[in-house]
């Protein structure tokens, strides 16, 4: 059965390229370079006709949406002449996603985004073209007796007839081999053989109960469920509440109007025009009881504060000046705080928090998560942080900056049940916080996750001071400590001495110097019952960031050590070892027997898999799978083509292959990067006491 198309009009709005039906010509620009890429039309929606360097946040709803996206940015680099990444190009995913969308409608078996009928007729209008081009010159191959079309010359008529094809539909040349695509094809057409009649879709999201429906809002990113509530009416009914439950209130920099260079005495009044954007977003809230009530996330930032902190123009004479102003304005911020009574997460960013800010905040009975970057706390609200009434916070993050970073220490003290800490100070030696409120803190029993970023080797070392003389961490689960310097061995065996009386279950440690073995000597002792963990060197005392460096033994020495641990799952490490270098696949065609022209390489490849290439990054998990029966993945800091997946038979042989989607995301939850988060720890309601006023 084949499905007949109406006359089908290409409406995506792009630009016109003089090009076919199939593609519309598109200018990618990158600083004052400009770059033409065809946009292909074959894959099943307009929504595919957008620049290829375009970052897509949303979610990943569908077929190879994920893997898709993970090479937008190598793409970036590849159009500004990075020849190393011109193989990624994201157009190789949005092809295979055509050939498993059609493939789908037949097997009843698709993505996130359903099998409705518009998207099957979308689909079907250009396979039907598509296919046809393609098996046509399969049959002028057939008969002219051609079984590789690689083997001709480049100016055949039949190779110029496929790079024809891939330039109508793809844009470019090289992305598929023929072979590959005819598999492709084929495969599709044995589905549609095997059940005729497409497997539609009859219910829509709209079909769902209300109650669903609003579940399935609190579930998405506010970005999204904006974008929801707008496509129809009924969907905004239920959607409205929870559309707008995160708010941006910003004292905003107009960058776009911004006068260069700029005259320091023009501040004062661009700081001004600021104002008064936020007083009328501040009054609009306060009007709208409904909005505010729905309000759970809220970010309050002054941008012209961390402007004229880092401006080499805000000399002594213009600081103060600019400093009272924005000042003056913070107010606005306590005021919308005061509005949203059901704020659960509060991000405070380059504020002068005052005593009215402070008692605000300890009014908000579901507050759980607090995040404060780069702020100064008064001297009223410092009195008042030192009686004032505890909080139920569970999460708590402190940026710290060189001016009066002491004073924020005083926030610790509004949270006896503190769960997760998160400390970060860039470029100066931070503190501990000062002794006279060392006995007022009392969250260590409760602590659970602890994360120290970007600190100096001192600051490491002033921290554990105050560790020791606290009580024992008796329900920390998870430990980060990034350092952008190498930090001592003797440091760490301190640290370590620190977290051995902890129930310790993911460790990351990045940035030391020494060797690692006596490192992880130390670990695999005071710390053996491990399930995740990251270790990064310091190559030298330049290398400041987390990449590849060079560990002083063979890595089967560090192995070794993994024979103590006792339920070790993932570890990821920076050893540096040659990357996409020579494979050893040969050898297993002298035992296996090569590839022949009656056997396909897509055919041995879905036999084989990865082990067809594999390299070193993989072999180098081998040793540590031996000594660590417990292990399950093994990652060098190289990008997911380095994580390997581990697998045992019951005969005990150990097989290592590429990981899937699921297992890079166990390793990003249990040895992540230095950028990464653990997210929140969410109190239950009996750990939510209800606040004194």
């Amino acid at each position: 059965m084949k499905y007949q198309p109406s006359i089908w009009k290409h409406n995506s709005g792009l630009p016109s390229s003089g090009l076919p039906i199939f593609g519309d010509l598109i200018i990618l620009q990158f600083g004052k370079c400009r770059y033409s890429s065809i946009i292909p039309v074959i894959m099943e929606s307009e929504d595919e006709d957008k620049p290829l360097d375009e970052y897509d946040w949303g979610p990943k709803l569908r077929i190879f949406d994920k893997d898709e996206h993970e090479l937008i940015s190598f793409y970036r680099l590849a159009l500004q002449g990075e020849s190393a990444y011109d193989w990624a190009d994201p157009r190789f995913y949005r092809i295979l996603r055509f050939f498993r969308v059609v493939e789908g409608f037949y097997t009843g078996n698709l993505d996130l985004t359903g099998r409705h009928e518009p998207r099957y007729v979308s689909a079907m209008k250009r396979w039907n073209v598509y296919s046809e081009d393609v098996l046509e010159l399969e049959r002028t191959l057939k008969r002219d007796e051609v079984k590789d079309i690689s083997d001709l010359q480049p100016d055949h008529p039949l190779v110029m007839a496929w790079d024809k094809i891939q330039t109508k539909w793809y844009g470019k040349t090289g992305l598929f081999h023929l072979d590959t695509v005819l598999f492709n094809i084929h495969s599709v057409l044995e589905a549609i053989k095997s059940h005729p009649a497409p497997f539609l879709q009859r219910l829509t999201l709209t079909d769902l109960p209300p109650e669903i429906l609003y579940e399935i809002f609190l579930l998405l990113p506010p970005a999204d469920a904006r974008k929801l509530t707008a496509s129809c009416h009924d969907l905004k009914e239920i959607g409205l509440r929870v559309a707008f439950r995160s708010r941006a209130i910003r004292l905003n920099v107009d960058w776009d109007n911004l006068p260069k260079p700029l005259d320091p005495s023009a501040v004062p009044g661009l700081i001004k025009e600021a104002g008064e954007e936020l007083k009328s977003h501040v009054d609009f809230l306060q009007t709208r009881k409904d909005l505010a009530d729905e309000m759970t996330n809220m970010s309050l930032k002054d941008f012209w504060m961390e402007l004229v902190q880092r401006a080499d123009w805000a000399d002594e004479e213009w600081f103060p000046v600019y400093q009272e102003l924005l000042t003056s304005y913070h107010r606005l911020f306590s005021q919308v705080v005061a509005t949203a009574r059901h704020l659960q997460f509060l991000s405070i960013s380059f504020i002068s928090i005052d005593v009215t800010l402070i008692q605000h905040i300890s009014l908000l009975p579901q507050l759980y998560t607090l995040c404060v970057f780069s702020c100064t706390i008064s001297d009223d609200a410092q009195t008042l942080l030192h009686h004032c009434q505890s909080h139920p916070i569970t999460n708590l993050t402190l940026s710290f900056t060189q001016e009066d970073h002491l004073t924020m220490w005083c926030l610790l003290l509004i949270c006896p049940n503190l769960c997760n800490l998160t400390l970060i100070s860039v470029d100066f030696l931070l503190e501990e916080p000062p002794r006279d409120i060392w006995d007022k803190i009392t969250f260590f029993p409760s602590l659970q996750w602890l994360s120290l970023s970007y600190l100096w080797e001192g600051s490491l070392e002033n921290l554990l001071e105050w560790f020791m003389n606290q009580p024992p961490l008796h329900s920390l689960t998870r430990f980060k400590y990034h350092s952008q310097d190498g930090t001592s061995d003797q440091t760490i065996f301190s640290l370590i001495d620190v977290l051995a009386a902890a129930p310790l279950e993911i460790l990351v440690l990045h940035g030391f110097d020494g060797s690692g073995l006596e490192i992880l000597d130390r670990i695999t002792t005071q710390l053996p019952d491990l399930i995740g963990m990251a270790l990064h060197r310091r190559h030298n005392e330049r290398q400041r960031r987390d990449s590849l460096a060079d560990w002083p033994h063979p890595s089967a020495k560090y192995a070794e050590l993994f024979s103590r641990f006792t339920r070790l799952r993932h570890f990821r490490w920076n050893f540096r070892t040659p990357y996409l270098d020579g494979s050893p696949a040969s050898i297993v065609g002298f035992e296996e027997g090569f590839v022949t022209e009656d056997q396909k390489i897509e055919e041995r490849f879905q036999k084989q898999g990865p082990a067809l290439f594999f390299d070193d990054a993989y072999v180098l998990a081998l040793p540590f799978a031996a000594y660590c029966p417990t292990l399950k993945t093994h990652a060098v800091h190289i990008g997911h083509h380095a994580e390997s997946a581990i697998d045992r038979s019951a005969s005990g042989a150990i097989f290592v292959r590429q990981t899937n989607n699921e297992e890079r995301d166990l390793i990003d939850e249990y040895s992540p990067f230095v950028w990464s988060s653990w997210g929140a720890v969410i109190p239950g309601p009996a750990d939510r006491p209800n606040p004194s006023p």
